[in-house]
Order: structure tokens, then C-alpha cells, then sequence
């Protein structure tokens, strides 16, 4: 036994049988910036996930790395200072300026590492890019 509502095409999902050129090309486009919009969707959750891992570690990571090395330094240039008998705070500055240079080095090797965001949305839009331009120019 069939149902009104299931012959009813109102209700259905999709283009409309009836309308043409017109609709169908109203009802493709609508298919395809909701399907990219939800393309987006789905690599910005990854994406936001991801980062969100790495800046935690990397909080974790500095905090624990900044209690070392005022560890270290400190105990550092106290021992060079009695050893040597250089004064402490020219030690110091030393143990500074290796340090800027180490951090330096850590973050232009962290920022060429990412790799590139949204991959697989961009190779959509210049699909979508192709196939609007071979819709402008006029076929022979």
C-alpha cells in the first residue's frame, strides 16, 4: 500500500523534475557550494584538533624546558665562576646568548614544518575553478 507523501516529489531531496535549465543549474550549484561548505567543515575540525594537540605539547614542553634550563644555567655558571675565577655575570651573558641562538634555530625549523592546510579543499576549488571557466567560454 503506497502512502500519499510517498508520491509526493515536494518533499523530496534534490533538483525538481519540472523547471528546466534554470533550476537545474540552480539546484547543481546549491549541491556543489554545499558539499565544499561541508568539505571545510570537516578539514577545519581536523585542522583545529591538530593544533590544539601541538600547542598543548608544546606549552607542556616549554614549561618543563624552562625549569631545566634555569637549572642548568644557574648551576652552570655558578660552577665556570668558581673554576675559573671569571666573574659570574659575563658567564651568564655567554650562557644568554647561546641560548637566543638555540631558540632561534628551534623556531625557524618549527615554522617550516607544517604542512600545507586544507589540501583536499583547495584541490576542490580549482576543480570548481576548471569547470566554471569551461561553462563560460561558449561551445562550437
Amino acid at each position: 500500500m503506497s502512502h500519499p507523501a510517498d508520491n509526493d516529489t515536494a518533499n523530496r531531496p534534490g533538483p525538481s523534475p519540472v523547471g528546466g535549465a534554470g533550476n537545474s543549474w540552480s539546484a547543481a550549484l546549491a549541491t556543489l557550494v554545499s558539499a565544499r561548505i561541508e568539505l571545510l567543515r570537516h578539514e577545519s575540525r581536523e585542522a583545529a584538533g591538530a593544533w590544539a594537540k601541538t600547542a598543548v605539547l608544546l606549552a607542556v614542553a616549554a614549561v618543563a624546558a624552562l625549569v631545566a634550563w634555569l637549572a642548568i644555567v644557574a648551576g652552570t655558571v655558578a660552577a665556570l665562576a668558581a673554576a675559573t675565577g671569571c666573574a659570574w655575570y659575563w658567564l651568564a651573558l655567554g650562557a644568554a646568548l647561546l641560548h637566543l641562538i638555540g631558540a632561534g634555530c628551534c623556531l625557524m625549523a618549527a615554522r617550516s614544518s607544517k604542512p600545507p592546510a586544507f589540501p583536499l579543499t583547495r584541490n576542490e576549488f580549482t576543480k570548481d575553478r576548471e569547470w566554471l571557466k569551461s561553462l563560460a567560454t561558449p561551445r562550437k
